[in-house]
């Protein structure tokens, strides 16, 4: 009984402390792609992909902060489109962490390809301007 009790309670602080919001996760993300952006310019890899991504990012965060507190407006905008009218409100809600889950995978996958170039593994042609 006691193993049993000890397990739940491993269980419920272990989900507790491992809890983070999409935005902690995205926000971890970007400053793990700061350092790799330092990384790769202390070998003179061109990093404006990356710091575009992180901008990008940003802005796509506070997009995502002002959907989640105008559902409203978004139920109404959505009912404009005809193949989003009748989940218009269900639209508007889970906009927000559909706009941070895909900033995530916009920033799994610079973080990849960042690797990849400090790596050695991948080459970037640099920019020219």
């Amino acid at each position: 009984m006691k193993n049993i009790l000890f397990l739940l309670v491993t269980i419920v602080f272990s989900t507790l402390i491992g809890a983070q919001t999409l935005e902690d996760v995205a926000e971890t993300k970007i400053t793990s792609l700061g350092k790799l952006i330092k990384k790769a310019e202390k070998k003179s890899i061109d990093v404006l992909k990356e710091k575009t991504t992180i901008r990008t990012a940003e802005l796509f965060l506070k997009f995502a902060k002002w959907d989640e507190k105008h559902i409203e407006e978004n139920t109404v905008s959505f009912k404009l489109v005809d193949s989003y009218e009748q989940e218009a409100s269900k639209m508007a809600e889970e906009l927000a962490n559909f706009e941070r889950k895909d900033v995530i995978l916009m920033l799994d996958e610079a973080i990849a390809d960042l690797k990849s170039l400090i790596d050695g593994k991948t080459f970037r042609k640099p920019v020219q301007m």
